[in-house]
């Protein structure tokens, strides 16, 4: 079946589900429908394009706290009112949100290059959304329903606005990761040795690197050679993770870890390392890490290279 097909497919019968079940409360079985669903498409998408299958499974990951902080303004703002729930939104309301953002790669796709049209499906669409779930019993309107429908409107403008440019930035970070994953050059890592934190991950690192594209450099060891690796000295390379191609190209930090798993088959976890504001947030806690990372370990006064 064409994916396209299959998540409209999925997204009409889960919505149908999720708001049937939820005004009957009986949220377990709305999360087993959700959960079937997306896990269905996702299973589908890996099978005919990994590319697409790590933007759907970040897309849904992203999705849910996105769609949870949304819903939680509707409710706080008393926009909408959902029986049962005065702060938190409820879960058949959440489910939606993982589902809908499925459509994004694949029914929604045109509209990911076009700000403009992501507003208006928003600011259009979402309000429609709600009013067939006013119609089954699932939530009312408390203010009126044209100053309701603005602002709701509004905010799925903007909404869907953020969602397409986070799905613009995993496309093009899984294209850097898969780039990476088929290349054919040989990376060096540089990783200290005598550091038991670094030793357990280079020893998942080295199963993975099924294909060889890694050298693994202990830089502890009493054979490392700053001037065969760049002339990074030891004390350098303690700082922070590094890692060398074959053309020379130094990797330092968040980048070294995106292109090392993406060479050793991690490729979610590669893709999400190389999203801008991923990149942004975790770069300064690993800084942190690797300046506390001796003391975690114990050898804050053993270090030191002979």
């Amino acid at each position: 079946m064409n994916l396209s097909v299959l998540n409209s497919l999925c997204y009409t019968v889960g919505w149908f589900w999720c708001v049937f079940f939820g005004i009957h409360d009986q949220p377990i079985l709305v999360t087993i429908g959700a959960v079937f669903l997306i896990l269905l498409q996702l299973y589908c998408t890996k099978i005919k394009d990994i590319g697409l299958y790590i933007q759907d499974l970040l897309l849904v990951i992203f999705s849910v706290p996105l769609g949870i902080f949304l819903e939680m303004f509707f409710i706080q703002t008393n926009l909408i009112h959902y029986a049962n729930s005065t702060l938190l939104p409820p879960i058949w309301i959440v489910s939606l949100y993982p589902l809908f953002s499925l459509l994004l790669n694949h029914s929604l796709n045109i509209i990911k290059k076009n700000n403009l049209a992501s507003f208006l499906i928003g600011f259009l669409g979402a309000p429609l959304s709600y009013m067939a779930g006013i119609s089954l019993g699932g939530l009312i309107f408390p203010h009126p329903l044209i100053q309701t429908w603005i602002i709701i409107g509004i905010c799925w403008g903007l909404f869907l606005s953020l969602l397409t440019k986070i799905a613009n930035l995993i496309e093009k970070a899984t294209i850097e990761t898969l780039a990476e994953r088929h290349s054919t050059t040989v990376l060096e890592l540089l990783y200290d040795g005598e550091c038991p934190i670094c030793q357990r991950e280079i020893c998942i690192l080295q199963r993975k690197n099924s294909q060889t594209k890694l050298k693994f450099v202990d830089i502890s060891s009493k054979d490392f050679l700053p001037f065969k690796h760049n002339n990074i000295d030891y004390n350098t390379a303690m700082s922070q993770i590094h890692a060398i191609d074959e053309k020379g190209n130094l990797l330092i930090g968040i980048p070294a870890f995106a292109a090392v798993y993406a060479r050793c088959q991690l490729l979610v976890t590669s893709t999400l390392l190389r999203i801008p504001f991923i990149n942004r947030i975790l770069k300064p806690l690993y800084t942190l890490f690797a300046k506390k990372r001796l003391w975690l370990t114990g050898r804050i006064n053993t270090h030191l290279k002979k």
